[in-house]
């Protein structure tokens, strides 16, 4: 049932992040685990992270809306220091993995995608890639690999 292909998130976590952007950086982050809202059509959760100097830490927040009627997740983020929402992925789980990818468009030909590995493990992984050639390549950009504290 896809209202419940988030519940893997539920309760706190220890996050080991890679942010690959030019150095490579790698800090914790701690995650709230998801909220659940109606039913499972929408859940939340709250991740506050802490990179290495220069660096500032920051919480980021992720909204998940579920349509029932095509059983597809769009996946929002928003943090404390840009503070503007994102444009979504769209996509939905087969099995213990998810794969989530930004829509392309006409004026930003790069594309996003989300994709979610291990979530039947106490080590979920989550990364963050892009493409900047209509998805035939994807560079990987950030990792998170979840454990309980």
């Amino acid at each position: 049932m896809p209202a419940t292909d988030f519940d893997f998130l539920l309760g706190p976590w220890l996050i080991d992040n890679v942010r690959r952007r030019g150095e490579v950086e790698s800090f914790l982050g701690e995650g709230s685990g998801i909220t659940k809202h109606m039913g499972g059509l929408v859940n939340t959760d709250v991740t506050t992270f802490r990179p290495p100097p220069p660096g500032s830490s920051f919480t980021g927040m992720s909204l998940r809306l579920l349509d029932p009627a095509t059983d597809e997740w769009s996946i929002y983020w928003i943090n404390d220091s840009t503070v503007q929402l994102s444009d979504p992925v769209r996509g939905r789980f087969d099995g213990n993995a998810g794969e989530f990818r930004s829509p392309p468009t006409s004026d930003d030909p790069q594309l996003w995608r989300f994709l979610w590995t291990g979530t039947d493990t106490a080590t979920p992984h989550w990364e963050q890639d892009y493409s900047e050639d209509g998805g035939a390549t994807w560079t990987v950009d950030w990792t998170m690999d979840f454990r309980r504290p």
